[in-house]
């Protein structure tokens, strides 16, 4: 996962990639759409829409980001991939 989706998650902020390269995260976070143009603007305004009538709980996007990539989840499988210590 890139540093760019990690830091988007760390936000609040929602995905939406390829079906192609589909993250698997929660599906109100992740939103996986065909490599059609109008498959990404349909979710964007979805997006948008929802944004506006406040409906984007950004804080349950942070509380699954800190529950999976945060420090103590990330660091010990980190030093234990990389240097076999547990």
């Amino acid at each position: 996962m890139s540093l760019a989706i990690l830091g988007a998650l760390s936000y609040g902020l929602s995905v939406v990639d390829s079906k192609e390269i589909s993250l698997d995260l929660d599906k109100n976070i992740e939103f996986s759409v065909n490599n059609k143009s109008e498959d990404y603007l349909k979710i964007l305004h979805l997006l948008f829409a929802k944004k506006q009538q406040k409906q984007l709980d950004r804080s349950s996007v942070k509380n699954y980001f800190k529950r999976n990539f945060s420090s103590e989840i990330i660091d010990p499988k980190l030093f234990k991939q990389v240097f076999g210590v547990s």
